[in-house]
């Protein structure tokens, strides 16, 4: 059970990092100027089909649901690419449009999804974003609990 758990967290973290992640590796591919800068090059574009296929084995798909999610996360991983590339977005505006993104490809998954898949979706979610709290928290709690306690 924790270890389902533990698996359950891990891939809702995979999740999280996908929505947040620049996608360097597709602009290096595109060559776009955004390429050259120094950060688009340090991260790697999640692989759709590895995404599909952990979402299958955790969510239990069956192979017609699986084909229908890959389109989804492709399409998200290219509007994702495409608008942090985009230079003429101010931050707000480009933070807004991948807050969007992430929804409408949130919603066509859970389209796909029946509804015991969509609540543990919803679960794995949770759990990640309760383990990125968790992680902020103890980067910056972490040194002075240490020294109190020597």
């Amino acid at each position: 059970m924790q270890t389902m758990t533990s698996r359950l967290a891990v891939f809702g973290l995979a999740l999280s990092v996908l929505a947040i992640t620049p996608f360097g590796s597709v602009l290096a591919q595109d060559s776009t100027p955004a390429a050259s800068t120094p950060d688009a090059t340090k991260q790697h574009a999640p692989d759709p089909q590895k995404q599909a296929n952990r979402l299958a084995k955790q969510l239990g798909l069956d192979s017609t649901q699986t084909a229908k999610i890959l389109p989804i996360l492709q399409a998200r991983q290219q509007q994702m690419a495409a608008a942090r590339a985009d230079s003429s977005l101010a931050p707000s505006d480009r933070k807004a449009k991948i807050r969007s993104i992430r929804q409408d490809s949130e919603s066509q998954l859970q389209g796909v999804l029946t509804p015991s898949q969509q609540q543990k979706y919803t679960q794995m979610q949770q759990n990640a974003m309760e383990h990125r709290q968790g992680n902020k928290q103890g980067q910056g709690k972490q040194a002075p609990a240490e020294a109190s306690s020597t």
